[in-house]
């Protein structure tokens, strides 16, 4: 069973490939969202990633 498709929150990471992470909507918009606040938070705090400001979630 893969954690992160369960339906209970884990404290474990989970590794998806591409086709198992566009397979599921809802894992796809949490990976987004995670993503970007990753970004957002590395950019915020003076990370060299070539935005100067956070970028939108778009």
């Amino acid at each position: 069973m893969n954690p992160a498709m369960t339906s209970g929150a884990t404290t474990e990471p989970a590794i998806v490939d591409a086709m198992e992470l566009t397979s599921d909507p809802e894992l796809e918009a949490r990976f987004a969202e995670s993503a970007h606040q990753i970004l957002a938070d590395l950019v915020s705090g003076g990370a060299a990633l070539g935005w100067v400001e956070p970028p939108s979630r778009g």
